[in-house]
């Protein structure tokens, strides 16, 4: 490992003991991050009031701006709020559809999507018609074409006005081509008018961190992404990421108890008001800055394909091992999820714990089945080192 990924590693206050493969589902902080939460905890429980008082719209403002400046956008088109799950909450349950009207997604969607669209037809009193469709025949062999083929097919119907989709799947690793999916939306929204258009939403949560891209060049109309896996945000931390056109679409239902931004600032009016840990939403900041001025997006991205790389070709020759991530690289980000044939997916990630080895299991596939895979998240703070050791356990298994 050279100097820089050394340098990181120790900013991280991890057992050393332990090679960590479970960090995208929530982070360890690095030493910027971990101390301005305590520096803000610790003015909150001197003078709490006082400097809420004084210094919260400075410091909301200045995590909205790193947020802006880390994906390219706006601070006026950002919002901040507490995970993927809420933010899914506040986009899919407050976009204007009508009665004639459908979501699309897919059926490898997490829960925060297919759930929050069955509250929200609990909520209306009838049933919001939501179709799933099949991406892919098979993840390890699913192909760009395959996938932009079926996105076209499922949203060709006129009916379709909202497309929700994510970036990368947290039950196989599949990471989709958003930004040819969101070429196809807007070649189809060409035909239509303002109130028939597609909507693109994306949970971009696992893709976040990792992937050297902007808003801009993803081309979805919104984005939400929780900041405490890959980005190294406190934990509680979120954000929404929308055009001014795609915000116009979307009615707040949680009260803000602060002023908006108005037709301006249209980010700021989805902000969620209440009391909340302002330390951890103030530290936003330094996380989204730390990645900027000292990861740097490009280096973070060719840091964790090498060591996909390495990881995927080491699974490879393992004859007890089963990959189900996609074997095209184009569709892989930092999750890599297999199956050890004949054990479950839970008794596997038990049988790595014991080897000093923690990952975790996968969302359900789509099956039908709730069947899980063993899944790695690769981080940059993870090492060739770490990655020998995890294949060395599962070689044993």
């Amino acid at each position: 490992m050279n100097d820089k990924w050394s340098d990181v590693r120790r900013q991280f206050d991890l057992n050393r003991d332990v090679a960590h493969f479970a960090m995208l589902v929530f982070t360890s902080h690095p030493t910027p991050v971990s101390t301005a939460i305590e520096f803000h905890r610790d003015i909150l429980d001197a003078d709490g009031f006082r400097y809420f008082e004084r210094e919260s719209p400075r410091l909301k403002m200045e995590a909205l701006e790193a947020a802006g400046r880390y994906f390219d956008i706006p601070p006026g088109q950002v919002a901040l709020t507490t995970g993927t799950t809420l933010g899914l909450a506040q986009v899919l349950g407050g976009l204007r559809v009508r009665p004639d009207q459908e979501f699309v997604t897919s059926i490898n969607e997490h829960p925060a999507v297919t759930d929050t669209l069955q509250l929200r037809a609990r909520r209306e009193g009838r049933t919001t018609p939501v179709r799933q469709a099949r991406l892919f025949a098979d993840s390890r062999t699913a192909t760009e074409d395959e996938i932009i083929g079926n996105v076209v097919a499922a949203i060709a119907p006129p009916t379709t006005r909202v497309l929700v989709l994510a970036w990368v799947y947290s039950s196989d690793g599949v990471k989709l081509p958003i930004a040819r999916i969101a070429c196809e939306v807007r070649r189809v929204n060409q035909s239509r008018s303002p109130d028939d258009r597609i909507v693109f939403v994306v949970d971009g949560v696992h893709g976040f961190g990792i992937e050297d891209v902007t808003f801009t060049q993803l081309g979805c109309d919104l984005f939400v992404a929780g900041t405490h896996k890959s980005i190294f945000a406190p934990r509680g931390t979120g954000v929404i990421y929308g055009t001014p056109a795609a915000w116009a679409e979307v009615v707040p239902w949680v009260a803000l108890l602060a002023a908006g931004g108005g037709t301006a600032n249209p980010g700021w009016n989805h902000i969620p008001g209440g009391v909340r840990a302002y330390e951890h939403q103030w530290a936003m900041a330094a996380a989204f800055d730390y990645h900027l001025r000292v990861l740097h997006k490009a280096e973070v991205q060719a840091r964790i394909r090498t060591l996909t790389s390495k990881f995927r070709a080491e699974l490879e020759r393992l004859p007890n091992v089963h990959v189900v991530t996609p074997i095209q690289r184009c569709l892989t980000s930092a999750l890599i999820c297999l199956d050890v044939p004949g054990q479950t997916a839970a008794d596997v990630v038990m049988r790595l714990e014991s080897g000093r080895v923690v990952a975790s299991t996968s969302a359900p596939d789509p099956s039908g089945t709730q069947r899980t895979h063993v899944r790695f998240g690769i981080s940059v703070v993870n090492t060739a080192a770490d990655i020998e050791r995890a294949v060395a356990v599962l070689c044993r298994l």
